[in-house]
């Protein structure tokens, strides 16, 4: 039921939205999610390392854009090592309210948002063997076991009048992880 639902959201999702959860996938999800694999992808994919439509706060070292239909999409990836953990953001941003966004990422993932206020909302999503699961339902341990597998999301949604962004957190040891 709760997938029937999901799949009938996603009927009424606009292209920027489907344009944001697209390139999420084929970006941030792709085999490599490293920052230096990420941007090579999205250079090779035709993002842009600059233009007269990126944000003030872009930085090209972390951050590529591409216009998709009526909207400039911004990749922002990123990763971050302390207390022995790496802590990967990939995310994708558009300077335009995207309200369909949640049930386009609700779609993607198959598990409904654990937290939604409004236009934002956050997924605990575990990703093995190409698929998505409820994050939200594990037990310590199974979260314990994901996370040091690498294979544990929080994908969020946040969306205002003016922006929305999707990106993803993943937490794990500071160590390559298979």
């Amino acid at each position: 039921m709760a997938m029937a639902m999901a799949m009938a959201a996603a009927v009424a999702v606009p292209d920027s939205a489907r344009a944001m959860t697209a390139a999420y996938e084929s970006l941030c999800m792709a085999g490599d999610q490293s920052p230096q694999a990420v941007l090579a992808l999205a250079d090779r994919s035709g993002w842009r390392r600059s233009g007269a439509d990126a944000p003030k706060n872009f930085d090209p070292a972390f951050d590529r854009l591409i216009r998709a239909g009526d909207a400039t999409l911004m990749l922002d990836v990123r990763d971050s090592v302390s207390l022995g953990e790496r802590r990967t953001i990939c995310g994708i941003s558009t300077a335009s309210p995207q309200p369909a966004l949640i049930a386009d990422v609700q779609a993607m993932l198959g598990v409904a948002p654990t937290y939604h206020v409004a236009a934002s909302a956050t997924f605990f999503a575990v990703r093995e063997n190409g698929t998505w699961k409820d994050g939200s339902k594990l037990t310590r341990a199974e979260f314990t076991v994901a996370k040091a597998a690498g294979t544990f999301y929080s994908v969020v949604v946040g969306g205002t009048d003016h922006d929305t962004t999707l990106f993803s957190l993943r937490v794990r040891p500071d160590r390559p992880v298979p």
